[in-house]
């Protein structure tokens, strides 16, 4: 009789205390990414020691950081692109940062395909336009 209640108070108290994975370490929550910015000065001190490299290893993350360029004015500097895939997870995190460092995009992609919310941004990381992958898509649309 002991046992029997001893292991019903264990599972009772395993059952109310645990809890299931609600977020999978997707950082796609627009209120922390609207404050997000890139640290220019950081990818100026990693150029400096190599210029050839862009790729990064930083918090467990690999990713890389590449300056864009808009080809329609004149190959002029547009802002900088970083991505980060975590070790053994088919996810890469998308980010995109205007010259100064704020951020204007947000994607998450599986396997090439987006994935989740995708955010655009303006200068001051107030929400342009959000679009939601994951939703069907209309008949409409694919007509």
């Amino acid at each position: 009789m002991m046992s029997k209640l001893s292991v019903i108070l264990w599972l009772l108290l395993f059952a109310t205390t645990c809890v299931g994975q609600d977020n999978l370490g997707n950082n796609s929550d627009k209120d922390t990414l609207r404050y997000k910015r890139f640290d220019i000065e950081e990818y100026k001190r990693l150029v400096r020691k190599n210029p050839t490299a862009y790729h990064i290893c930083k918090e467990g993350k690999l990713g890389e950081l590449i300056e864009l360029r808009d080809e329609y004015e004149k190959n002029s500097f547009a802002g900088f692109r970083e991505s980060h895939t975590y070790r053994d997870s088919p996810y890469e995190y998308i980010y995109l940062y205007n010259t100064v460092g704020n951020i204007t995009a947000y994607w998450a992609y599986l396997y090439q395909m987006p994935v989740g919310k995708g955010y655009q941004f303006d200068g001051h990381g107030h929400e342009v336009k959000c679009v939601d992958y994951d939703l069907p898509y209309p008949l409409e649309e694919l007509i």
